[in-house]
Parts: C-alpha cells; sequence; structure tokens
C-alpha cells in the first residue's frame, strides 16, 4: 500500500517502481561500409523473468555501475 500526502491542490503525478527480476544486455556492432565508413550499432537486449505482461510499459535501460564481461545472450 502507498500513502500520498499533497497538500489539496491539482497536480500531474507520475508513479514508477524497479523490480529486480528483469534484466538487460548491451549488445554492440561494427558494420563496415562502403568507403570504409564504419558504424556502430548498439542494442538493449532485455529479458523478462517477471512473468508478467509488459503490455504498455514504458521502459529506461540505466547501467550505474558499468561491468565489462563476455555472457552468453541465450541464457539469462
Amino acid at each position: 500500500a502507498v500513502t500520498l500526502a499533497l497538500d489539496g491542490r491539482r497536480h500531474d503525478l507520475v508513479v514508477g517502481y524497479t523490480v529486480e527480476t528483469p534484466i538487460w544486455r548491451p549488445s554492440y556492432r561494427l558494420v563496415l561500409g562502403e568507403n570504409n565508413k564504419v558504424h556502430l550499432q548498439a542494442w538493449g537486449i532485455v529479458q523478462n523473468l517477471s512473468g508478467e505482461d509488459w503490455t504498455d510499459v514504458r521502459l529506461s535501460l540505466v547501467a550505474g555501475s558499468p561491468v565489462s564481461f563476455r555472457s552468453e545472450l541465450a541464457r539469462p
């Protein structure tokens, strides 16, 4: 249960929460194009392990402590 005490005036309110279960991993690819032009492509691969439906969910990916590691993307 969440209780909010406001000052009685009208307010725009946005409520969000975080859960530990969903995880994300970055994935990068270098693409060599014409005239040796190089493009860096990046993705955030998100795995929803919560079992909850993510319909109409906005997602923000945040990395507070970047760590360099190799991982198999097929396993969470």
